[in-house]
């Protein structure tokens, strides 16, 4: 564009201005006049976001436009004629205020106007000093009107600065406070009514046996809380509680189907538990000549289940060479380890525990390799630690 400020007069009287393509040009240059004219502050025309202006010259790198905003666009993306309206360098759309003049030029790259720099920011009144002035995006000479009258150091914490105001050491405000001091655990302190109070309750920390506990005899376990003192401290990440030890309060110890205190029993006197006390006893010798497994001596758990221990004897008859064969068996189902013996007429004992429930059939099942060698079963047993059920 040419700029205005600068004329050159030759010999004849002729006015020209620099260019700045750095060509002369004649002030009677139309795109001069053009220009000129475009300098005159115009009325926009259009809407607040499509602006039209008059533009009576070539647009070229640098054209200068200037007019008056008639709608505010609210920093909404705007056109002049067209072409985007861009702040200096950027994309983003300046903030254009109805009746503020602006100065715009043509960018032939970019095909877009950039308004001339001017004042920038996102400040607003309320961010800035009550009475201090400042500039922003949306117009210049805006007076600040945040009021920080209050911002002393009464009215400030202690150990607390804002703004370079320190708080003021003595500033608490208890005023809806209660506070008395045995209600507070020792070593902590607090103000009420702008005292001081240091706390005088005991502090127990996690300490929680109660040493002074009894029971009425119809289910009910007391335990006297002391009457003065705090529990502070989590015991294994939890609230302290009251405890009276007793290594006898166990669930093996309460019948089954009871409960006290939430401690479900499991005690069931008529279980069967495996021991040495013959329950059931069958010593008479039964000898199997078959060559697959056969039950050979059996009973039945007729009361209750639980564990027991099955003692058998196991030997050969007959002086054929083989091997004799035994396992216990459950409802027809081996359970228990297989017993061999080879050629021995003398008895070995086998013992070995199993769980059984009420109804279930323990049996001996023997066999033999050889038809002419027989496999002896004698002293069967059902042997247990308690005997309240009975076998048959």
């Amino acid at each position: 564009m040419a700029t205005k400020n600068i004329e050159i007069q030759d010999s004849t009287g002729n006015i020209y201005y620099p260019h700045t393509d750095a060509s002369i040009v004649k002030f009677g240059d139309s795109n001069v006049n053009a220009t000129l004219s475009d300098m005159v502050y115009q009325t926009a025309s259009g809407s607040a976001t499509a602006i039209t202006l008059a533009i009576k010259g070539t647009l070229v790198t640098g054209y200068p436009i200037t007019f008056i905003a008639s709608i505010n666009n609210g920093g909404a993306a705007t056109t002049i004629n067209g072409k985007k309206l861009y702040k200096p360098g950027t994309t983003t759309s300046p903030n254009l205020i109805a009746g503020k003049a602006y100065t715009v030029w043509y960018n032939s790259i970019s095909d877009c106007f950039f308004i001339k720099a001017s004042a920038e920011g996102t400040a607003l009144a309320s961010d800035v000093r009550k009475n201090k002035t400042f500039s922003n995006d949306n117009d210049t000479g805006v007076v600040g009107g945040l009021d920080l009258s209050l911002l002393v150091p009464g009215n400030i914490r202690a150990g607390v600065t804002i703004d370079g105001v320190t708080g003021k050491s003595s500033v608490v405000d208890t005023d809806d406070a209660v506070l008395d001091a045995n209600f507070l655990v020792q070593g902590y302190s607090g103000y009420d009514d702008g005292i001081k109070k240091n706390g005088t309750l005991a502090d127990f920390g996690s300490l929680q046996n109660a040493t002074n506990t009894w029971t009425d005899g119809n289910g009910t376990l007391r335990a006297r809380i002391p009457s003065k003192g705090a529990f502070t401290d989590l015991v294994n990440g939890y609230l302290p509680e009251l405890n009276l030890f007793d290594d006898n309060f166990v669930s093996s110890n309460i019948s089954k189907g009871k409960r006290i205190f939430g401690l479900t029993g499991t005690y069931d006197q008529l279980a069967l538990i495996a021991g040495d006390t013959v329950l059931y006893s069958n010593t008479n010798q039964i000898t199997t000549q078959g060559n697959s497994y056969t039950s050979v001596k059996s009973c039945k758990c007729n009361t209750s289940g639980g564990t027991i221990r099955v003692k058998f004897d196991l030997c050969t008859v007959g002086s054929s060479p083989g091997t004799a064969y035994a396992r216990v068996y459950i409802n027809g189902v081996a359970m228990g380890t297989i017993r061999s013996t080879q050629n021995n007429t003398t008895n070995t004992t086998y013992t070995e525990d199993f769980a059984v429930n009420v109804g279930d059939v323990v049996a001996i099942y023997a066999y033999t390799t050889n038809y002419y060698m027989g496999t002896c079963i004698s002293n069967f047993k059902i042997c247990v630690n308690n005997v309240f059920p009975y076998f048959g």
